[in-house]
């Protein structure tokens, strides 16, 4: 059973970023995305978690090609298939 969401994540807002200048508007948005992408697995009935995950994944992905470059292929290891 999945507990329920946790307030640590949303610190995302204030975390200590590789490269300060990419606290942006796109990093605040794409933030944003994620906590509510996030927060949607904990309503999530349970046949549809596997998609629920993999959108919050998703939403990883998408910052990471656009605001803070990162890892992609790592992250898509977190993708279930």
């Amino acid at each position: 059973d999945l507990k329920d969401f946790s307030k640590e994540f949303e610190k995302i807002h204030s975390a200590k970023l590789t490269d300060s200048t990419d606290r942006n508007a796109s990093f605040k948005a794409f933030s944003g995305y994620y906590l509510n992408t996030y927060k949607q697995i904990f309503s999530t009935e349970k046949d549809a978690l596997v998609n629920a995950h993999n959108n919050t994944i998703n939403s990883c992905i998408a910052c990471h090609k656009t605001t803070c470059i990162g890892p992609i292929p790592k992250i898509k290891k977190l993708l279930i298939q």
